[in-house]
């Protein structure tokens, strides 16, 4: 009985798990590479510091704003929801590595929920190709380890895309 989960979602659970394991290699490789060469990471990037610089604006000084110094002029350049993101982690886990893990689970999980949105319109086989294929992407597994949005805005894409047509 224990077990009736993983019996009912092997598919999803294999996905997920394969997925998850790809990308925390990927991670591992990017963070010794960083190490190595010393680049920044996972904020490499002017997009990836602007948002953690907020994020910690945020956290510290209650401001949405991009400026590291006082006066913190507010930020309309930047849309609140990714830098809200990663300060609601940096709050619980201090470490920047935490968002990083984090989104490498949500685009893990994003595998799970082009799965479930492909086996609504598609054959089992071609569900399961698509999402090995989207799990497999360079791209992805690369932006799942780097302070960027797009695993946030995909995997939230996802699960409406999934509730719309699940419920039509």
């Amino acid at each position: 009985m224990r077990f009736y989960f993983f019996q009912q979602y092997k598919i999803e659970v294999a996905l997920f798990s394969f997925a998850f394991i790809v990308r925390i290699i990927a991670f591992c490789i990017f963070l010794n590479l960083s190490v190595q060469n010393q680049f920044p990471f996972p904020t490499n990037g002017n997009d990836a510091a602007g948002y953690v610089r907020i994020a910690y604006n945020l956290i510290e000084h209650g401001v949405f704003s991009r400026e590291s110094v006082s006066p913190y002029t507010l930020d309309s350049f930047r849309t609140p929801g990714y830098p809200i993101f990663i300060a609601s982690i940096l709050v619980i886990f201090k470490s920047l590595l935490a968002v990083s893990i984090f989104q490498i689970f949500l685009a893990s999980f994003s595998v799970v929920l082009l799965y479930r949105i492909m086996v609504l319109y598609a054959e089992k086989w071609v569900s399961v190709s698509a999402a090995l294929i989207f799990a497999l992407e360079p791209g992805g597994i690369f932006l799942s380890s780097v302070l960027l949005s797009e695993v946030l805005f995909t995997f939230l894409l996802a699960f409406v895309v999934l509730h719309v047509a699940a419920t039509k």
